[in-house]
This record gives C-alpha cells, structure tokens and sequence, in this order.
C-alpha cells in the first residue's frame, strides 16, 4: 500500500496523468466466500485508493479484478490451483478439497496477458472477456483422467514392438523399419516430455 501511494504521489507531483492498469482479486468484492477475506479486504482498500486519483487527476484507471489463473509460469502451492493440482497429481501426493461443488472462475494466462496489452492500447474491457467456470470436483476428475491416460498410452506402447515383431514377419523389410521407427518416436517422445516436465518441477522447487 505504502508502495503505491508514494508512486501516485510521485505522479501527481509530475503532472504525469499516464493510464494506469491495477491488478486485484475477485476477493476485492467481499461476496460470497470471500465475505470475510483479508486479502480481499487489502485489494478493495487499493482499489479505492487508485479510483480516487483516477477522479482527482482524471487519468485513466483500469480495474482487474483477476480470478484464478493457470497456465505456463504458475506455481504450485502459490498462485494457482489448477498448478497445485497437476504438480501434487504428477507426483503422487494427495489433493485437498473441502467441497468439491466450489465453483472456480478460471482465466488463461495468455488471455490476460492480451486483454492487458489491449487495455494500454484504449480496447481494454475492465475485465477478462474470456474465463472458465468448473467445480474443484471437476477439475480434479479431469486432471486425473488426464493423467490415467497418459499412464494407460504408455503402457500400451510398451506392447508395441512385439507386435511389429509379429505382424511383420511377413512384410518388407523397410516396412517393419518404418513401423519401428514411427513407434519408436512417439514413445521417445512421450518420455522426453516426461523428463522434460521432471526437470521444470526441480527447477520449481527450488524456487519455493
């Protein structure tokens, strides 16, 4: 708070009346679950803060109110379910959910990346135009079934070359190649996401 009270005073000594573009938290509209949230509470006060100069200097103040976010550059047990999720998934350790019928607003990062490049260009909405609605519950049935999957490919890869030993007894020898060669790109490249995957979560990890 005392951050941004020094940088609007710093602009207002300037005569800089610049647009400016807060970030918040749907927690900011102390409703429902969020009734009682500090955090929110915080947000609101900034908020009010922002939206008076806004009134006194006439510069333009734009309001994000942010839902949760996912995507690339999210960090489990941070600032993003969806991140906590996949990463205690991937690694075998439990989830927790008080209520699986909490419905969650979900908005991609590129999405808000967009909307806020837009907002500096004057053809921002105030808002995230583009979000997701899903329960907790659905969202770790799906990540789940997401994972089973991947385990379930796997597994079937590892039959595939007894069957091109099988079915290719009696085919060209450049035809049994071809085959082991396509089956043997998409298991390699499985695994490399996989390793690939592993190597980001250390590097998470060592961010904590």
């Amino acid at each position: 708070m005392e951050f941004s009270k020094k940088m609007l005073q710093i602009l207002l000594e300037c005569g800089n009346i610049c647009p400016i573009v807060l970030s918040s938290s749907v927690q900011a509209s102390l409703t429902g679950r969020y009734k009682n949230s500090e955090y929110g509470k915080t947000k609101l006060v900034s908020e009010e803060l922002f939206l008076q100069y806004g009134k006194i200097t006439g510069a333009n103040v734009m309001i994000y109110r942010f839902p949760n976010l996912f995507g690339k550059w999210c960090k489990p047990e941070y600032n993003s379910v969806v991140a906590t999720f996949c990463y205690n998934m991937a690694n075998n350790l439990p989830i927790q959910i008080n209520d699986r019928d909490t419905k969650l607003e979900l908005a991609y990062i590129d999405d808000v990346i967009k909307e806020l490049l837009d907002a500096l260009d004057g053809r921002g909405h105030n808002c995230i135009p583009i979000t997701h609605i899903i329960t907790l519950g659905e969202l770790a049935d799906m990540l789940k079934k997401f994972k089973e999957d991947c385990e379930s490919y796997l597994e079937k890869m590892s039959s595939v070359p007894r069957s091109i030993e099988y079915y290719g007894a009696n085919k060209e020898d450049y035809q049994t190649i071809y085959w082991q060669f396509t089956a043997d790109f998409g298991y390699s490249f499985i695994h490399t996401c996989i390793e690939w995957a592993e190597r980001c979560i250390e590097k998470l990890e060592l961010m904590k």
